[in-house]
């Protein structure tokens, strides 16, 4: 229990986001399991396999690469498709739109 975190930062905002309003509530939990789960660190950007993902969530892998995909398309995380790393986590797309393009790897441009 000593490697927990005490608490993950998550900005009030989210809530009122259009984004994160336009997905359904499968959609909402993998965002808030992406940005506070037990994988999230620091930075926002970790590595995790879609079947690590799904099990952990107790869904099938179809469906976590489904909403992994419309996350995505929110603009809510950015991910490479060919490493499951997962980028922009740790403070959304609000963080990385108040930083500019800078803030996400260049793979993801």
């Amino acid at each position: 229990m000593s490697n927990e975190r005490p608490f993950t930062m998550v900005f009030p905002k989210l809530h009122s986001s259009k984004r994160y309003l336009s997905l359904d509530d499968s959609g909402r939990l993998l965002h808030h399991y992406f940005l506070d789960g037990p994988h999230q660190n620091h930075c926002g950007c970790y590595l995790i396999k879609p079947a690590y993902a799904a099990t952990d969530l107790v869904w099938p892998v179809d469906k976590f690469l489904e909403y992994r995909r419309k996350l995505a398309d929110a603009e809510l995380i950015d991910f490479d498709p060919e490493t499951d790393e997962i980028y922009g986590c740790a403070g959304s797309s609000t963080m990385i739109a108040a930083a500019g393009n800078s803030a996400r790897p260049s793979s993801v441009r």
